[in-house]
């Protein structure tokens, strides 16, 4: 598919800078595939308290992961991208008002 565009770009324009809309068109959609992967697949490290190191981040194994969106969700983790952005904003207030107190 991506050499069938490739293609039909550079036979359909004949500018210098037909390569820039490839990168352009392959970006965008890279980029919005950053951001469905962001919000709808669940983290694969998470904080976890050791008596000797105190909070670390530990790496799920492919159990924990292989239970799915909502294993995950059951376990606290926000996983769509309203949740995702409602705790976005959350964490942003909260640090607003953190820096607001002397």
């Amino acid at each position: 598919m991506a050499l069938l565009v490739v293609y039909g770009i550079n036979t359909g324009y004949r500018v210098t800078n037909r390569q820039g809309l490839i990168f352009l068109l392959f970006g965008s959609f890279a980029a919005i595939g950053a951001i469905f992967s962001w919000a709808y697949l669940p983290e694969v490290q998470r904080w976890v308290y050791d008596e000797d190191r105190g909070k670390v981040l530990e790496t799920k194994n492919l159990e924990d992961l292989g239970e799915g969106r909502e294993k995950a969700r059951q376990g606290g983790e926000v996983i769509t991208l309203r949740d995702k952005w409602a705790e976005f904003k959350r964490r942003r207030r909260m640090t607003r008002v953190s820096s607001a107190d002397p």
